[in-house]
């Protein structure tokens, strides 16, 4: 199959990006693609609507880049995780192991299951596939920092959410499924 590696060296899990890319060699990818900065994973996945498989190696950032990309290029290709990232949420709610080896060997064999994507219209069009956040979420996410994933881990996430506890507010949020009236909800 044609495959598709998109790679965060700098995902939080990541230690040494060389020892992972020797051990992505292992797909026989036809593109290796290494992300440099926000946005790259997501232009990269567009570009790759003919691959079959398109490979997110890195954590949930890199993944909704990717899962980004995809839909936007409006490619069928199946989405294989490698879980690089500090919390890898997405990873570990579909069961893939955070032992790279064996995550390669499940992306290498092929094995599929069907997903739900979502999309967002608000200022602009996003799609996510694990979740979708806003509000305190939001706030959270600006007080966290690459010094304190690499620090803390996954605690970082905690640590984060305990310092933007006092901007905690209330949002009016509106919410349109296809044929259901919309709801108005405080959130």
């Amino acid at each position: 199959m044609r495959t598709c590696i998109i790679l965060n060296p700098i995902a939080g899990g990541v230690k040494n990006s060389d020892a992972i890319r020797e051990l992505l060699r292992g797909l026989k990818a036809e593109r290796f693609c290494i992300s440099e900065g926000s946005g790259d994973a997501e232009k990269f996945a567009s570009e790759a609507s003919n691959f079959e498989v398109i490979v997110s190696a890195g954590g949930d950032g890199t993944l909704n880049e990717v899962v980004n990309g995809i839909a936007r290029g409006g490619c069928n290709a199946a989405l294989g995780v490698l879980p690089l990232g500090t919390g890898n949420d997405f990873a570990r709610t579909l069961g893939v192991t955070n032992n790279l080896d064996t995550a390669i060997e499940q992306v290498a064999a092929g094995k599929t299951r069907a997903i739900d994507l979502v999309r967002v219209t608000s200022d602009s069009v996003r799609y996510f596939a694990n979740v979708s956040s806003g509000g305190f979420s939001g706030v959270v996410d600006e007080k966290l920092t690459p010094e304190m994933k690499r620090t803390w881990g996954p605690l970082a996430y905690l640590r984060s959410a305990a310092a933007a506890f006092s901007e905690l507010r209330g949002y009016a949020t509106k919410v349109s499924l296809e044929d259901a009236e919309a709801l108005e909800l405080d959130l």
